[in-house]
């Protein structure tokens, strides 16, 4: 009996720990089930509870080589019974299909079974629900806080697609009160058959870029596939009388179709930005092969129709786009400038024109040549004449040679323009910041000399043996080597008749400091080669004189607003902050460095790539190479940057 009574409380218990399993914990299972059940867990743990539109998941999972099959289910706890529905695709995916016009919130409980070769199982479970359905309205849109889930409608206004080209598949939507920015779709709107002037439904997440407006993680569906013509809104009198390109009046609608009437077309900008002006303003057109509804013949088409339309007017038309809060457009067709009208310059504004767009930079840190227009950029007819009287800033053959005085120094250089009877001059004023070359920029120098002739002074370079042409004269004390400076490997220098304590024990492979007059050397033959002259002298091994950054800084800060150093630099620095963080899609990461310690004067390296830059940490000590220049702001604040693709040199990591 007792024997009885111990197997039936054993048998209790088994049914007690049965059903406690079979609750909300699971039946134990094997370790490579819940390798897979903590996989899942780990996928779609950060799914968003609201999920307002339909998404997938997986129908499988492999853990170390072996395929477990996973079935999900949904319990809906609260509204429509059958408003999230399991669809299994034949790609091994899952489609959650919710009804996303549902008229009351579904709450569900979304459970994955896992299940191995033996029949045994585990699950996982996931909370979440579905909005009620509620169309967006615009300035709901506008005001909605960044993630918030939306439904918007509205008529297509430009297509982006990957089968276009694009490389996103995008759209620009607007209704009668503004416009919206559906970015990043996963279905291709062009294969959906979706097209300009359909009524459409999207719904996503509210998100912010860079001051644009944007619904991502975003489906669409045609609500009419009707096509009407979309009316661009009248926006000439808004930019008219609008304090800045920033003023709420043109940006709060952003993404809506517009027109301005009776622009100016005027000059093209780098990377496909077509000016136009009208009133007290100048902005653009911004052509992007990557987003923009234009076909890349399209493209060809817009830009000869600008280029070869300069001067003239016209009415523009496209969607308000904004950049760091200014206000732009992006065309959605090829005659975004229509009608275009000529306007006949005189020969006064033609000379008044080409004088404006006239540039030299007001600080020079190194020498160099600068290409000198002789003609007007779009008034062929107007020429230009430059003269200088600096022995510093010469012109000659169409150029503007400077070479680099000991001492800082300014130079003066003249433009006449003229253009028939008319005449104008403009001066450009130069300043010569005399600095510590690098050891690079010294041989490229040397290397540029005319045969027999020699820098000006003395000049140090470190760099490594590479040969030793002349063995140590005991008579004379000296020994000719020839060094190799950092990787210039086509630009050796000869050391001629080295001098100094040690040089009788140098070999090859020593890195040495020399110090001496660079020259140009001319042999009987008629062969030259670049050496230090006689009696150069060995200073010592290693790096005895280290380049001082602090005049490269404080050239760049002499800079005047919107002006660049006319030859690229190299600064080591502690990057003290990480403005913007890792871009995967462009490859490129923005920091801002401390060199020297100069605390007072950081230097923004603006969207710095290379080997390393993905990783990069404030602390770490980075040596970047790049054009330094004043960037000004939109609001017209500057600072001091290397220039958009500024490359990583060397990485320190810090600790």
């Amino acid at each position: 009996m007792k024997k009885f009574i111990a197997c039936l409380l054993m048998l209790v218990l088994c049914v007690t720990v049965f059903a406690a399993c079979s609750g909300n914990e699971e039946a134990p299972v094997t370790s490579d089930l819940d390798a897979a059940k903590d996989y899942l867990h780990a996928m779609y743990k950060d799914v968003a509870v609201v999920t307002p539109s339909d998404y997938k998941v997986t129908g499988v999972v492999t853990i170390s080589g072996v395929t477990y099959e996973v079935t999900w289910t949904a319990e809906i706890t609260s509204g429509d019974k059958e408003g999230v529905k399991i669809v299994v695709g034949d790609d091994k995916m899952v489609t959650v299909d919710v009804n996303e016009q549902a008229a009351e919130e579904i709450v569900y409980k979304l459970t994955a079974t896992i299940k191995d070769a033996d029949g045994k199982t585990a699950t996982v479970s996931f909370d979440h629900s579905v909005p009620a359905f509620k169309v967006t309205a615009w300035e709901e849109y506008v005001n909605a806080e960044k993630g918030a889930n939306l439904v918007i409608e509205g008529v297509v206004t430009g297509v982006m697609s990957k089968t276009n080209g694009n490389s996103n598949n995008a759209l620009y939507v607007q209704d009668t009160n503004g416009g919206y920015y559906i970015y990043g779709i996963a279905a291709d709107p062009v294969e959906e058959g979706i097209e300009v002037g359909m009524k459409i439904q999207a719904t996503g997440k509210k998100d912010v870029y860079n001051g644009t407006l944007e619904l991502v993680e975003a489906s669409v569906k045609i609500v009419d596939s009707n096509k009407v013509n979309v009316e661009p809104v009248d926006f000439t009198e808004r930019f008219q009388k609008a304090e800045s390109l920033k003023d709420e009046s043109l940006t709060k609608q952003q993404g809506m179709l517009v027109t301005l009437k009776g622009v100016e077309i005027t000059g093209k900008g780098d990377n496909g930005y077509y000016k136009f002006k009208l009133g007290n303003f100048e902005t653009y057109v911004r052509i992007s092969s990557s987003m923009c509804p234009l076909t890349k013949e399209e493209l060809k088409t817009f830009e000869s129709i600008h280029e070869e339309h300069f001067g003239w007017t016209a009415d523009v038309t496209g969607v308000i786009c904004v950049y760091d809060g200014a206000f732009y457009l992006t065309p959605v067709s090829v005659n975004a400038f229509n009608p275009l009208n000529q306007v006949e310059k005189t020969d006064a504004e033609k000379v008044a024109y080409e004088k404006g767009q006239l540039k030299l930079p007001s600080n020079i840190a190194s020498a160099t040549s600068i290409t000198l227009p002789q003609v007007g950029t779009n008034y062929d007819t107007v020429s230009i004449a430059w003269a200088s009287k600096s022995e510093y800033a010469v012109v000659k053959d169409g150029k503007l040679v400077i070479t680099m005085p000991k001492e800082d120094s300014t130079v003066k250089v003249t433009a006449t323009v003229t253009c028939g009877d008319a005449t104008e001059t403009v001066e450009f004023e130069i300043k010569l910041i005399a600095r510590q070359m690098s050891y690079e920029e010294i041989v490229d120098a040397a290397y540029n000399l005319p045969a027999g002739e020699a820098l000006d002074g003395t000049y140090k370079l470190c760099g490594t043996i590479i040969s030793i042409p002349s063995e140590y004269s005991e008579k004379y004390k000296n020994v000719t080597v020839v060094i190799q400076i950092g990787d210039k490997k086509d630009k050796p220098i000869e050391c001629f008749r080295m001098e100094g304590e040690g040089v009788k024990d140098l070999k090859v492979g020593d890195k040495i400091t020399v110090e001496g007059i660079l020259k140009n050397y001319v042999n009987k033959d008629g062969k030259s080669k670049i050496e230090f002259d006689s009696k150069c002298k060995f200073i010592g091994k290693e790096e005895a004189a280290v380049v001082d950054q602090t005049k490269v800084v404080e050239a760049a800060y002499a800079l005047a607003p919107g002006e660049s150093m006319s030859e690229p630099s190299e600064l080591k620095g502690v990057i003290t902050k990480v403005n913007t963080e890792w871009n995967g899609e462009h490859n490129n990461i923005t920091v801002t460095i401390v060199v020297n310690g100069m605390t007072d004067k950081p230097i923004v390296c603006f969207r710095l790539k290379g080997e390393g830059a993905k990783d990069l940490k404030v602390g770490d000590e980075i040596t970047v190479f790049g054009t330094l220049m004043n960037y000004v702001n939109k609001e017209g604040k500057s600072k001091i940057e290397f220039d958009a693709g500024c490359q990583l040199v060397s990485v320190e990591k810090a600790g």
